[in-house]
């Protein structure tokens, strides 16, 4: 296997089907193919059975087997296994369940769901996706963009199988996989944002590396955390929708991945110090445990970027100019360098007008002398702590009514409050 890996590097991926299906044509192959395979009807095909078959075919490099997946089907474009408010067709049982927070129509843009503040419709993150799968067809090891949590419904067919490595392991597993195929890494650092890359979790096991598993079956959802790797295949036909979400507990996670993206130079899908000041400039339409996050989180964010200011100050560069990033493309205020979304900072010269770095890159910025560099800014450092204040003071709120909460039950005679966690 390692001397495959060790080939020149060529082309590789998912190709796109050259023949398109409808639902009812895509089942029929789907469900021919696994007969045949299997030579027996589908309903007496046990996972296990499928479940060795698929890794004795990804560790087999002779045997080549074509299977098909409709994949990152766009729920707002295609329609959602979700009842929805467009909806023309509508059951009355379908009533409850239009407005229910497990729609994932619903479920990212919930008051407690921080994507709720991101006007844009980012597909696959706050707009569902669906898959149609087959027997054998895969999806490989990822983790979601920006370490958010995802959710997936399997609203009806053949079960799906899941492997996934706790979030805490996340780079116990990179390493793992990283020695297992060094020239696929060498060549795409940024291997694992690809979705092309699949192990047997046994290799991986075999190196420390905690692996969990499950059948999930019709009418089941599956939740994985924040930076948690996971990766699995479909028993037969089936059909799926997943989308992601972000709970409060998320924003500082959140704000580790995006460092994490600079050091790979990996895009970010949004700015996330746009998403926390865009929250902060309105705390008093914010959940109370997000707008207590949301200070915790802006509280760092601040202090970095004073930080990082200070350094640029001392380095030479005197001349700056506010800058309402937010009003460009991203395109336009990605840094040269890192390839991070700015948001509260960015650096130009008069060398390179077009040319835009973050404030952790303005040595990649140009050979001029840093007195020529141009700070651009969102905020003041004075305009800073008064968006934290008013943060601050929802944030008050909310640790007010935790410790009367906590008081009514000691004065009931309850202690429950101190040895379980009570989530709103």
């Amino acid at each position: 296997m390692l001397d495959v890996c060790g080939k020149p590097q060529g082309p590789y991926g998912f190709e796109q089907a050259k023949r398109e299906y409808s639902l009812q044509s895509f089942g029929e192959m789907a469900d021919q193919f696994k007969s045949n395979y299997f030579s027996m009807p589908v309903h007496m095909v046990s996972c296990e059975a499928v479940e060795k078959e698929f890794w004795r075919l990804v560790n087999c490099i002779e045997e080549d087997v074509c299977v098909q997946y409709g994949a990152d089907i766009h729920a707002a474009d295609m329609g959602s296994g979700f009842p929805t408010k467009d909806n023309k067709d509508m059951f009355p049982e379908d009533e409850e369940y239009i407005n229910s927070g497990w729609n994932l129509n619903n479920l990212p843009v919930l008051e407690q769901s921080v994507l709720c503040h991101i006007n844009a419709d980012i597909s696959g993150m706050k707009i569902p996706w669906c898959y149609v799968g087959m027997c054998f067809s895969s999806f490989c090891w990822h983790n979601e963009d920006h370490w958010s949590y995802s959710i997936n419904y399997l609203h009806w067919g053949e079960p799906k199988t899941w492997y996934g490595v706790p979030g805490e392991c996340a780079d116990q597993f990179e390493d793992a996989m990283k020695a297992n195929a060094p020239e696929l890494f060498e060549h795409s650092p940024d291997l694992l944002h690809q979705l092309t890359t699949i192990m047997n979790p046994n290799i991986l096991m075999d190196m420390g590396v905690p692996i969990v598993r499950t059948n999930q079956h019709a009418g089941e959802f599956i939740v994985t955390f924040p930076r948690a790797y996971h990766a699995g295949f479909n028993q037969g036909y089936n059909f799926a929708e997943a989308v992601n979400f972000c709970p409060a507990d998320w924003l500082p996670i959140g704000r580790a991945c995006i460092d994490h993206y600079r050091s790979l130079n990996r895009q970010c899908v949004f700015s996330h110090e746009e998403l926390v000041c865009k929250m902060a400039a309105d705390p008093d339409n914010l959940d109370l445990k997000v707008a207590a996050c949301t200070h915790h989180d802006l509280l760092g964010i601040v202090e970095k970027e004073k930080q990082l200011r200070k350094k640029l100050l001392d380095r030479g560069t005197m001349e700056a100019e506010r800058e309402a990033f937010e009003l460009l493309p991203d395109d336009e205020r990605q840094c040269d360098s890192c390839k991070t979304t700015c948001f509260l900072s960015g650096v130009t010269c008069p060398c390179s007008p077009n040319k835009l770095v973050c404030i952790h890159h303005v040595e990649m910025l140009c050979d001029c002398d840093p007195s020529r560099h141009c700070l651009r800014y969102r905020y003041t450092l004075d305009e800073l702590p008064a968006m934290l204040y008013k943060l601050k003071v929802r944030a008050e709120s909310f640790d007010n009514w935790t410790s009367k909460v906590g008081e009514a039950l000691e004065a009931a005679g309850d202690d429950r409050l101190g040895s379980v966690p009570i989530y709103w």
